[in-house]
């Protein structure tokens, strides 16, 4: 019999891991090894910097770029990576390459990390996160390398460009700016691959692969209800957002474009918007005060479960949907693809939804008083980006003194970390019921 592991260690040990991560990358981002000559960074630079690459944030507090060297420019593409496989998954397939087998409490761990609801094939999963990850950055890199030559004509700046390009769009971090490529469609739609990768879900991209090998076969494959509830719930969100940035934005920073520039762009900042935060603009604030509303809406949203992306996620979105409906329809059970959504799912999807949005309002209020001197909406929005850990800031965060950063940097941590990890493990154990009426299935949110 296994033993049994108390409620809050797995939880308590994910949270160790990342904050022993954060420090570690903030004593590696303070090494005068990765910065430029006759540059510095401050300790709670680092640290935030640290936190968002980490969080696959994207947010910063300094131009990174001149900054840091080459070398720096590594050090945070490995902090992608880590932000976007997830620490404990690198932990566990380091067990395994030591040809040691994976117990329950690294399963455990495992589950927590990609918000699962059972650790049941959770290694199969991490092996596949890795390959995947690892398969995607490699293509597209390669791919933005054979094409931004006539901007980089050095085979090093390419590179790195290239690469430094495409680990912000597969882990969602979103550091890199990608203004100057506003007409190269070629590298957007290679980044939007990218992008897609990192909010659709681990768990879709290899229900896709099993479904592209069965059609090889030759054989038929059925799509989990995982996959068919995130992928529609996120590209409903995704077009809703591009029709309302389209509208909003023709007649405003999209002017002197022509129709197919302004669709592609509505198109591109949809897909960034969840949880991801490369640009196309200047400068967002060039954007009407109602897009950047829509826009903290679409954040607070965010992509999938069990991928890079944070916010309060489709899961739970697509609960809630299903709560209102049928509590509009006066029926009492909540059905999903033939099975009931148990009670205590559909809270859980309420808590996680209103914490996002009471903690976001509530940083904004504290901050607010503290810098006085900025408009409270400009707090709110790059508050909202930065606890989705999606990265579009209006500008505010750079006016931040040293206590707002350091709020912002605990938010991002906690949005990477996950609520809904948080949350579940004090959520109280449902007690058995006699009578079964219909089969229940968990959604995870």
């Amino acid at each position: 019999m296994l033993k049994k592991i108390p409620s809050n260690k797995p939880v308590t040990v994910v949270v160790v891991y990342y904050v022993a991560a954060i420090l570690i990358a903030t004593l590696l981002l303070k090494l005068p090894i990765f910065i430029n000559q006759g540059e510095s960074v401050s300790l709670l630079d680092a640290f935030f910097t640290s936190n968002s690459a980490i969080a696959t944030t994207g947010l910063v507090t300094f131009d990174y770029t001149t900054v840091y060297n080459y070398g720096g420019w590594a050090v945070l593409v490995i902090l992608f990576n880590i932000g976007g496989m997830g620490i404990i998954v690198l932990n566990t397939i380091l067990i395994l390459l030591l040809g040691k087998k994976i117990g329950f409490k690294q399963r455990m761990l495992a589950k927590l990390d990609y918000n699962q609801t059972t650790h049941q094939n959770i290694v199969y999963v991490l092996k596949h996160v890795v390959k995947y990850f690892l398969v995607v950055e490699v293509v597209c890199t390669v791919l933005i390398f054979l094409k931004i030559g006539y901007v980089h004509d050095n085979i090093l700046d390419r590179f790195m460009n290239a690469l430094f390009m495409t680990s912000s769009a597969i882990s969602g971090s979103g550091f890199y700016d990608t203004t100057p490529y506003s007409n190269d469609y070629f590298v957007q739609y290679v980044l939007i691959i990218g992008m897609i990768f990192s909010f659709i879900g681990y768990p879709v991209v290899a229900d896709l692969h099993e479904w592209i090998k069965a059609k090889l076969k030759k054989k038929k494959y059925r799509f989990t209800r995982f996959t068919k509830i995130v992928v529609t719930v996120n590209l409903v969100t995704m077009l809703a957002f591009m029709f309302i940035f389209f509208l909003l934005e023709r007649e405003s920073s999209m002017i002197d474009m022509t129709i197919f520039e302004q669709l592609q762009h509505a198109f591109y900042i949809s897909i960034s918007t969840k949880s991801v935060g490369l640009n196309l603009f200047t400068d967002i604030n060039d954007w009407t005060q109602t897009t950047l509303v829509f826009s903290t809406i679409f954040m607070l949203i965010g992509g999938s479960p069990s991928s890079a992306c944070g916010g309060i996620r489709v899961g739970a979105i697509y609960i809630i949907y299903k709560h209102i409906e049928a509590t509009i329809k006066g029926k009492c059970s909540y059905m999903s693809y033939g099975f009931i959504i148990p009670d205590r799912t559909i809270m859980k999807a309420y808590i996680v939804s209103f914490f996002y949005v009471a903690v976001s309002f509530i940083a904004t209020i504290v901050i607010f008083m503290i810098e006085v001197d900025i408009s409270m909406f400009s707090i709110w929005y790059d508050v909202v980006s930065g606890f989705t850990t999606t990265g579009f800031s209006t500008g505010a965060l750079s006016e931040f003194g040293p206590y707002s950063v350091f709020i912002v940097a605990v938010l991002m941590g906690v949005g990477r970390i996950g609520i809904m990890n948080l949350l579940s493990l004090s959520a109280p154990r449902e007690n058995q019921v006699n009578r079964i009426e219909f089969i229940q299935k968990d959604i995870t949110i």
